[in-house]
């Protein structure tokens, strides 16, 4: 759940960056959210960000793990709770720009950093895809194509294209950064 105090955003930006959250979570192979419901969003709104769980209320709507985040003054803070051992991370005051390319790797490395809490072993949320992009040349050569090398989130944002080699580059593999990165 985010909570949102005086966060210096719009609400639509603060509703992207909760989109953003969950995603990572949705999407990293361990974990799941949990669909909205009024009984869990009344218990939400009564625990509140602060602390202390309560671990029992989290368990009997379902959940292992619980990850609750604030968006005050511009600064994300983040509590994960783990249901079953009633451990508790926390990362606080993770600054935001408002700049959602950046914002938006900021919040896959606390997703990760989260997830390494959950299960000891790095998350995938901060990972890159590399792919090819084929145009054609010639609209009247149906055989004349190029195809460049792209990079872009494990989520599918901020695609930007590698390389620029005006060839037909179709097999992506890692590619050390470039000097001026």
């Amino acid at each position: 759940s985010f909570y949102i105090e005086d966060s210096g955003f719009d609400t639509a930006y603060t509703s992207e960056l909760e989109k953003i959250l969950s995603f990572d979570f949705t999407n990293n192979g361990r974990t799941q959210v949990l669909s909205e419901c009024e009984k869990k969003k009344a218990f939400t709104r009564k625990e509140g960000f602060s602390l202390p769980f309560d671990g029992a209320a989290w368990k009997s709507l379902g959940a292992l793990y619980v990850v609750k985040a604030r968006i005050t003054d511009k600064k994300l803070s983040v509590y994960g709770f783990s249901v079953y051992d009633n451990e508790v991370s926390r990362i606080l005051d993770v600054p935001l720009e408002g700049e959602l390319a950046l914002d938006r790797q900021r919040i896959h490395l606390l997703a990760d950093s989260i997830h390494k809490s959950f299960f000891n072993e790095k998350g995938i949320a901060n990972t890159r895809i590399l792919y090819s992009v084929q145009t054609k040349t010639d609209a009247l050569d149906s055989y004349k194509w190029v195809a460049e090398i792209w990079e872009c989130d494990y989520d599918g944002a901020n695609p930007r294209q590698i390389t620029n080699e005006k060839k037909y580059c179709v097999s992506p593999i890692y590619l050390p950064p470039s000097a001026e990165e």
